[in-house]
């Protein structure tokens, strides 16, 4: 969404990152504490249909954290899932995960990530499939973003979790991008 371009502005270091990908000890569709619970790799084809995250850096402890996703099918030659983990302070980019993973069990990474840095806040994105990762992720982790609508008057707070991205939406976000 934001491009690669921009994507690199926020990642420090560019190329000073770990990989990690499942174990047997650590499955999909389970929450995991911490990158340990995974299998740490020299190198990794990011092109390749293993799921994997990166990680620039770990959770500080007096910073905040905006877990941002966007939920693919999970099927076999279908787009990738994408999980960012942002400073909301700093708006570094920590770590990020890329995978072909099914809607429930991106909800378990997202909860996980959450976990990680510091009960951090959610923001999946809802539209289809990302409806059905909202769901479940709302029965295993509590702090959702909740989005304001957008109207003539003033923002103000409605009960939808998430986020969505449309034709009406795309144009406020686009100038927040630093």
């Amino acid at each position: 969404y934001f491009g690669t371009e921009n994507l690199n502005l926020l990642r420090p270091q560019a190329f000073a990152h770990e990989y990690y990908v499942f174990n047997e000890s650590a499955p999909l569709g389970e929450e995991f504490n911490n990158f340990c619970d995974l299998t740490k790799v020299e190198k990794l084809d990011e092109n390749a249909s293993k799921p994997f995250f990166k990680v620039w850096n770990g959770p500080r402890s007096n910073s905040n954290y905006l877990v941002a996703s966007d939920s693919a099918e999970g099927v076999e030659d279908g787009n990738f899932s994408s999980t960012f983990v942002i400073d909301m302070y700093t708006y570094e980019m920590m770590a990020e995960f890329h995978g072909r993973v099914r809607p429930d069990e991106h909800a378990y990474i997202i909860a996980s990530l959450c976990n990680i840095y510091n009960a951090a806040m959610a923001a999946p994105e809802y539209n289809s499939p990302g409806n059905a990762t909202l769901q479940e992720l709302k029965k295993i982790y509590p702090n959702i973003y909740r989005w304001k609508h957008i109207d003539d008057f003033k923002p103000r707070l409605s009960n939808k979790l998430g986020w969505q991205t449309n034709s009406t939406k795309r144009p406020l976000m686009l100038p927040l991008i630093k």
